[in-house]
């Protein structure tokens, strides 16, 4: 069940649970699944590791996700943090419900698929079929079978981050937002020069996209950090396309593999920056603004305004209509809290902790009629819902 923060001090008490839990690879608001496929373009079978939002399950039929794909997934330490860092900051409401998954390697095909190797026979690079594999095959069926929208992060570390590189010099239209952790692109196919002419056209970048490079300070990290600086360096003197926003940062002291899962939370929180001042600005300003006359106009223009600025689709996440729900039930502003909570049911009508809410505000607004009404479509839910066991249903019922 998701936490649900009631008052400000909510999210401090969230974070501290979280920070409970960074250890364990059971998550809070994401299933810990396995995509088992077969790859026409790989020629070969793969399993994927497959996280899906809680909410994506309890989502109306018209409501979609964006994606984030993580290479290098087979790391048995380091990839469990980084989930857990998308976990963290899902709860808090600091970046948006992402459907992730994870890529895994071995050592006879990691540097096959990141490279220009080929199999005898074969015509294609192995770089080559990874992409066809990421951008023919498994991004549809996300779209086709797990709501996916077109909003898409990939991140990679090291051979990998060169392979983010080389995807976003062919895929630069369907990319939003690349990492390249401790990466490198002075490599064929991309070759000397190539890929800073390529950053530096308008014309391949014809929506806003964010490109992270991190790197370490250690000795291990030399020949990357090398790398990354060379690039800063050059676009601080040369024009880098328009819609291309260029993010280079160091960690001191990180080396190699921890440079991989040290990066993501800084980034994560830059690449969202928009999506998670939502639930500040609301917490902090907006609730209390007495000129504010529809909050909920106000909050559906800032999601809004994320389509604009990110290209992101943006859905409010269970956090902002709990919190905010929540104030104004807390306030008697009962029609304004209803307005919160039939925006949460919109987005995710089989979300079944929004119906004792929405009930409780129904009937504080002395309005039996409507009180009924919920009370009928939650039994139907409690019924129809076959994740809950039987005394589950009992307990959820016996209040009505």
């Amino acid at each position: 069940m998701r936490l649900k923060p009631i008052l400000k001090t909510s999210l401090v008490a969230i974070s501290l649970l979280v920070c409970m839990l960074l250890s364990s690879q059971s998550y809070q608001v994401y299933s810990n699944d396995v995509l088992k496929l077969y790859s026409e373009q790989l020629r070969d079978s793969i399993n994927l590791n497959l996280h899906k939002p809680e909410s994506l399950g309890k989502s109306g039929p018209n409501i979609k996700f964006p994606v984030t794909i993580i290479f290098d997934s087979q790391h048995k330490m380091t990839y469990p943090r980084i989930i857990n860092t998308f976990d963290f900051l899902s709860i808090d409401a600091l970046i948006p419900e992402t459907i992730i998954v994870g890529v895994p390697f071995n050592f006879n095909n990691r540097t096959y698929l990141t490279s220009d190797q080929r199999k005898e026979g074969d015509s294609l690079m192995g770089i080559e079929r990874m992409e066809r594999f990421l951008f023919k095959e498994l991004i549809p069926k996300l779209k086709s079978e797990f709501k996916a929208n077109d909003f898409l992060m990939i991140i990679g570390h090291s051979r990998t981050a060169f392979l983010v590189n080389y995807l976003l010099t062919k895929q630069s239209s369907n990319i939003n937002v690349a990492v390249a952790l401790s990466g490198f692109y002075k490599e064929h196919p991309l070759n000397e020069g190539f890929f800073e002419d390529y950053l530096g056209n308008n014309e391949n970048f014809p929506r806003p996209t964010q490109y992270f490079i991190t790197a370490g300070t250690s000795a291990e990290e030399t020949s990357y950090k090398t790398e990354n600086d060379a690039l800063s360096t050059y676009f601080s003197n040369a024009s880098i396309a328009k819609n291309l926003d260029l993010n280079y940062s160091t960690n001191a002291h990180a080396t190699h593999m921890v440079n991989f899962w040290m990066s993501i939370p800084q980034i994560l929180l830059n690449s969202y920056e928009e999506y998670g001042l939502i639930i500040n600005n609301w917490l902090f300003n907006k609730l209390e603004d007495a000129t504010n006359e529809q909050p909920i106009e106000e909050f559906k223009s800032d999601l809004t305004k994320l389509n604009e600025k990110l290209s992101l689709n943006a859905n409010p996440s269970i956090t902002h209509i709990f919190s905010f729900a929540s104030h104004y039930l807390n306030t008697k502003d009962y029609s304004t809290a209803i307005d919160f909570v039939s925006l949460g049911l919109d987005y995710y009508p089989d979300y079944l902790d929004f119906y004792p809410l929405i009930i409780e505000l129904f009937q504080q607004s002395n309005d039996e009629k409507n009180r009924n009404k919920y009370i009928e479509i939650y039994k139907k839910k409690i019924a129809a819902d076959a994740s809950l066991s039987d005394p589950e249903k009992n307990n959820r019922l016996k209040s009505y």
